[in-house]
């Protein structure tokens, strides 16, 4: 299951509410979805690829992944009726394999806008996963070591060692933390012991389900209720009782008051893709460290302009002189300027949006 709803406000105005992120051909002609959708094609496993997103991202998901079958049996497009956050999302995808597969169906949930290298190793994680949550009625979440004290991720602290399969270390989890302030993520990586939170789940159905009826019987109701709607191919219904869950996340409804959570140590390279400070990791750079992702038609002039990430979907010629550690972001009705160290404040300028009623900039 790739969660694939996500608005992408730190990427705007390239990500709009009808093209976000996730949908975005900023690597190397291919998207972020697409890229998350490889990853399954060579597991030695027998899977089926499902796409949760929104009614509004129906088109521009099918166009990323023209594979994806109707939403089957085979996998395909799962649509959320509105935005409710990552609880109500993996209620309506554990609704959809309980109504084909059962119980002892193992699901895996990835978010579409991660960076995963390399792929072999991410695959080793995931079968050692998928051992462990098959043999055993345990809930894994992937956690990947930090490299620098990040305040924009979510921290999960471990317990003591409670398996180890496939090479691969199984911990308790003594708790799930929010994104932390500075001082806090520092003491975090000098202690050790904790993992940012990568909103990668493994669970078998089954086991989902005993952890809900325990800890968010609204929500295991729910599921068994959608479940059996889908059965009777009664769509309106199961749209009707997501409804009736409230906005909330899945570490918040369960993962947080579950004992039978374990977190799994990730040592592939990962990120998440928050923000554009983020794709100088990952895009060409010119010999002064300057990022760019431009179309072919385009000419960047740069004189004395170091470390800055200049994107554009335009033709034009962008020019660049005596700045450095900035974002230049260029579409058809909208330029964006703002040094790196504030693109986490991008969010803001949305807001901005909304509040002018310039819905067609959002």
């Amino acid at each position: 299951m790739i969660m694939a709803g996500g608005s992408g406000t730190r990427f705007w105005p390239l990500s709009r509410k009808a093209r976000p992120k996730q949908v975005l051909p900023l690597f190397e002609g291919q998207t972020l979805l697409e890229r998350t959708a490889q990853r399954f094609e060579a597991l030695s496993v027998s899977t089926r690829l499902w796409v949760v997103t929104g009614h509004h991202l129906a088109q521009a998901t099918r166009q990323c992944l023209p594979q994806l079958a109707p939403a089957d049996g085979d996998g395909g497009l799962l649509l959320e009726p509105e935005a409710r956050d990552t609880a109500p999302a993996v209620a309506l995808a554990a609704a959809r394999v309980l109504a084909i597969d059962g119980e002892d169906a193992i699901q895996a949930i990835l978010p579409a806008d991660q960076i995963i290298q390399p792929l072999d190793r991410f695959q080793a994680i995931l079968h050692a996963g998928i051992d462990r949550v098959t043999e055993s009625e345990r809930l894994l979440t992937l956690g990947i070591q930090p490299t620098r004290p990040a305040t924009g991720y979510g921290y999960i602290e471990r317990k003591g060692l409670a398996h180890t399969q496939d090479g691969c270390d199984f911990f308790s989890v003594e708790r799930f933390v929010e994104k932390p302030d500075l001082a806090r993520a520092k003491e975090y990586l000098a202690r050790g012991g904790f993992y940012w939170n990568s909103g990668i789940f493994l669970w078998r159905i089954g086991s989902l389900l005993s952890e809900l009826e325990k800890h968010a019987p609204d929500f295991h109701k729910a599921i068994l209720l959608m479940a059996a709607a889908f059965q009777k191919g009664d769509q309106a219904g199961a749209d009707e009782i997501f409804r009736t869950l409230h906005k909330t996340s899945i570490d918040y409804a369960l993962f947080e008051k579950s004992d039978r959570v374990e977190v799994l140590p990730a040592d592939f390279a990962w990120d998440d893709v928050g923000s554009f400070a983020t794709l100088p990791g990952h895009l060409p750079k010119d010999h002064a460290g300057n990022t760019r992702s431009l179309p072919d038609a385009a000419i960047l002039l740069a004189r004395d302009a170091r470390n800055n990430v200049i994107i554009s979907d335009q033709p034009h010629t962008i020019a660049l002189l005596g700045v450095e550690d900035m974002v230049l972001v260029q579409t058809a009705d909208a330029l964006l300027l703002c040094p790196k160290a504030r693109v986490e404040d991008i969010k803001m300028l949305v807001e901005d949006l909304k509040e002018l009623g310039r819905e067609e900039l959002l």
